[in-house]
């Protein structure tokens, strides 16, 4: 996390030291992460194997700069730092019970990264709400992973990963100090994470974000 603060901390401030009229408004967004990686063995033994991996829970944390206050459009350039990874279960197992125990054991292995989406904008006013929908591409840098992202795939996996977002969201037109908004997101990547000579790995992600707007 410490890596990304000053980046967190630039895209924070610069707006707030400059009067140009290009910026529109800057603010935070932080929410839950639903994360997905899709496990695909091509060939070898366990060709069309499907490893039955699950969704894993994580935060997203960032700041956005929103520029040029034109009608129905403008453009956001973002830094989150975002939670990744998959879950799975494996049986328990010990030297009595080679077999299992019956119970399971969940392992969660995340990896993290500093995100950089660069989106339009497109905005409507509706009464005292504005809904919104976003698209554009992304730019994710691998920062961190914990002790289960470990391993022959892991260890291996690239440093950097593009994709694109898609989102929807609206705005609570200002009737506080700070203007307040939450977003729903669809983040696939489109290059892999790791590519293996049986296997490639690639990542997903949902967002529910929740934000303000100074």
């Amino acid at each position: 996390m410490a890596k990304c603060l000053p980046v967190l901390c630039i895209a924070i401030l610069a707006p707030s030291i400059s009067k140009a009229r290009v910026v529109k408004s800057f603010g935070l967004k932080a929410g839950a992460v639903v994360a997905e990686q899709s496990w695909d063995y091509f060939a070898g033994p366990l060709s069309g194997f499907d490893p039955g991996y699950s969704n894993r829970w994580g935060f997203d944390i960032g700041s956005y700069v929103e520029w040029f206050n034109v009608p129905y459009l403008s453009l956001l350039t973002e830094v989150h730092y975002v939670q990744k990874g998959m879950s799975y279960k494996v049986v328990e197992v010990t030297y009595n019970q080679p077999t299992g125990t019956g119970r399971y054991i969940t392992f969660r292995p995340r990896v993290d990264y500093v995100s950089v989406p660069v989106l339009v904008k497109i905005q409507l006013r509706v009464s005292r709400f504005e809904p919104y929908f976003l698209l554009g591409p992304r730019f994710d840098f691998l920062v961190n992973r914990n002790d289960e992202a470990t391993g022959l795939v892991y260890d291996d996996f690239n440093e950097s990963d593009i994709g694109g977002t898609f989102g929807v969201g609206f705005e609570l037109l200002r009737l506080l100090p700070v203007g307040l908004l939450t977003e729903f997101r669809f983040s696939p990547s489109f290059n892999r994470s790791f590519r293996g000579e049986f296997l490639e790995v690639k990542n997903k992600s949902f967002e529910l974000l929740l934000g303000v707007k100074l």
